[in-house]
């Protein structure tokens, strides 16, 4: 494949394909082992697995991540947070609407994008993207639910939007790269 087939626009791109070209930057992917080899995901490689005591005071002890990701410039961020409560592949679009609904009532102004439920190697993904602003700085986030061991998991990949065109299709595809590795087949 050659450079220009990997570019945004209405050209053909795969974040499989090694790497992309956003805003004439050549961004390297790979996949990334999420939480104990059980859990993979196909990223940037920049993206860097954090420890989550720093972030600690941003967020609510409901709303702590277990894991973080942050590129080193500090403007692309990827939190996972594996919850308590049950989910299957059937429940994730009614669940998916729920916490759309929940986001825009906590705060109206957010601007919604759009959202979607997705196959991701046979795991059900409800996703929906927004744009916020913080400190005057427009950011676009891409949640995402998703069942992982019977539990629910939710994703947030974020990013500032200043600079970041092409990114949208780009998070979507790290989202669909979702594989849940299942340890039960090799034994």
């Amino acid at each position: 494949m050659n450079t220009e087939q990997r570019t945004t626009g209405n050209d053909a791109f795969d974040i499989k394909n090694d790497y992309v070209i956003i805003n004439n930057r050549r961004i390297l992917f790979r996949e990334q082992s999420i939480i104990d080899g059980k859990l993979h995901m196909t990223m940037p490689s920049d993206l860097k697995k954090m420890p989550v005591e720093p972030i600690a005071a941003e967020f609510s002890d409901e709303a702590m991540p277990d894991v973080f990701f942050m590129n080193a410039q500090e403007t692309m961020t990827m939190f996972f947070s594996f919850r308590e409560e049950m989910i299957d592949n059937e429940s994730i679009k009614e669940a998916t609407n729920i916490l759309l609904q929940d986001f825009f009532e906590s705060n109206p102004s957010f601007e919604f994008i759009s959202s979607t439920v997705f196959d991701a190697a046979g795991t059900a993904v409800g996703c929906f993207d927004l744009s916020s602003y913080s400190d005057d700085i427009e950011i676009y986030s891409l949640m995402f639910i998703f069942p992982f061991e019977g539990r629910l998991v939710f994703g947030s990949f974020n990013y500032s939007c200043e600079n970041m065109t092409g990114w949208d299709d780009v998070a979507k595809q790290m989202i669909s790269s979702i594989n849940i590795v299942d340890n039960r087949a090799s034994n």
